[in-house]
């Protein structure tokens, strides 16, 4: 069997042509090597920032619930105050009245 110099040439090419394909999926291969670890390093970035914004979520809910607790300690704190209020005046409102009403005594 003998190989002539066209299918000599022939099968250069192919080899030429088969070697180009093997170092463009090479970089191909090492482009995308690269683009995984950019995407990694993003990953592990956002998922720092995302346990950082958590934490500072964790202590706002803190600060709030703090907050709405002492809050409704001081409003009911003002509201016994105005209740306390309310039973003097109401309670004392007849004998005062009462003293309205007296003549003025000059000594």
């Amino acid at each position: 069997m003998w190989i002539d110099a066209d299918e000599i040439n022939d099968l250069t090419d192919q080899l030429g042509e088969s070697g180009r394909r093997v170092m463009e999926i090479e970089k191909a291969y090492k482009r995308l090597e690269m683009e995984r670890d950019q995407v990694h390093a993003t990953l592990e970035e956002t998922e720092a920032l995302v346990g950082q914004e958590q934490g500072k979520l964790q202590r706002l809910q803190v600060e709030l619930s703090n907050a709405k607790t002492e809050t409704e300690r001081r409003l009911a704190e003002k509201d016994e105050e105005m209740e306390n209020v309310r039973s003097v005046v109401y309670s004392d409102s007849p004998h005062r009245r009462r003293r309205l009403r007296a003549p003025i005594v000059s000594s």
